[in-house]
């Protein structure tokens, strides 16, 4: 590929962030990394229609550190009637937790969500997920309101 042509996102020039646009692609990725969260999401009876919308109206970032995918966030910038993004899944390998891929893939949302005039940042988070919550609460997300008996809304204001 050629310079010109090249497409990347740095963050601290370690961390590329590449966009996924193949529904294969981004369904190996999610099910690479399936094991991080504490509820499967593959497992999850809705898993193939969540997989479809996500390949077909989502925007999907993997994360890259040292020509390996490390993570991956997948998030919708389409609601400009309330002026919200929303976070549908997020994840980082264990073994790189810890070393800013989170931190890049919430960060490279917050700057798109800024140049499209968007206005806040929503996500749902198991309530017992107190790794996942700490980290968003470090980025600026406070607890909206409760989503269901097992997991809360989360919201960042930009």
């Amino acid at each position: 590929m050629s310079e010109e042509c090249k497409f990347e996102v740095r963050w601290k020039d370690k961390i590329f962030l590449l966009p996924l646009v193949n529904k294969d692609k981004i369904n190996n990725i999610i099910c690479e990394l399936d094991y991080v969260f504490k509820r499967s999401v593959v497992e999850r009876p809705e898993y193939d229609g969540l997989i479809s919308k996500i390949a077909e109206r989502a925007i999907v970032m993997a994360a890259y550190l040292d020509n390996a995918a490390v993570g991956y966030c997948a998030f919708y910038m389409n609601d400009f009637a309330n002026s919200t993004a929303y976070i549908s899944l997020i994840a980082v390998k264990e073994a790189y937790q810890n070393m800013h891929v989170g931190t890049a893939l919430i960060q490279y949302i917050k700057q798109i969500a800024v140049v499209n005039d968007i206005k806040q940042i929503r996500l749902e988070v198991d309530k017992d997920n107190e790794n996942a919550i700490r980290f968003y609460m470090r980025r600026h997300f406070t607890k909206e309101r409760q989503a269901s008996e097992v997991s809360d809304y989360m919201v960042c204001l930009l």
